[in-house]
């Protein structure tokens, strides 16, 4: 997890964050602009070392669907809190794996940077976009988008 003070892996064992790098490492979480001002940007990391006795092809695939597993809990519990995210495999992995130490058997696969809606009145149209990935119907987009519009004005 990328913060503006500083990047932590989470240790699930202890159910901790560790500090791994001190300073702001934002803007080689994403190609994107809006990277460097998100205030949590999650980067998820496979550890091919980790995975056992399979081909490097596997490995990676087996990378991708766990990581995408996890990148859609974490599209709906920013859903459900009022959050908004967007994933990306625009990240400079080659600048961002030297700051982090990563070894070269460790591969990132994703990330995802996480905020708070605009005003209403700030809105390009993007964050509503953002959750489209999560609705197949029609009516379901328009009923979340509802539900975000009804939070953001009790936050107003």
């Amino acid at each position: 997890m990328i913060l503006k003070t500083g990047t932590y892996v989470y240790e699930a064992k202890s159910n901790k964050l560790n500090p791994v790098v001190k300073g702001d490492l934002r803007s080689l979480a994403g190609t994107q602009a809006f990277v460097t001002n998100a205030p949590v940007t999650l980067v998820f990391v496979a550890d091919l070392a980790k995975m056992g006795a399979m081909s490097n092809e596997e490995k990676k695939r087996f990378a991708n669907i766990d990581v995408g597993c996890i990148s859609q809990n974490a599209y709906l519990f920013c859903a459900s809190e009022g959050l908004v995210i967007g994933a990306r495999a625009s990240v400079d992995q080659k600048a961002l794996g030297k700051k982090l130490n990563l070894r070269p058997d460790q591969m990132i696969v994703l990330a995802q940077s996480v905020g708070c809606p605009k005003p209403l009145g700030e809105r390009d149209g993007k964050v509503i976009f953002l959750y489209s990935r999560l609705f197949a119907t029609e009516e379901e987009q328009e009923s979340f988008s509802a539900i975000c519009t009804e939070r953001v004005n009790r936050q107003s």
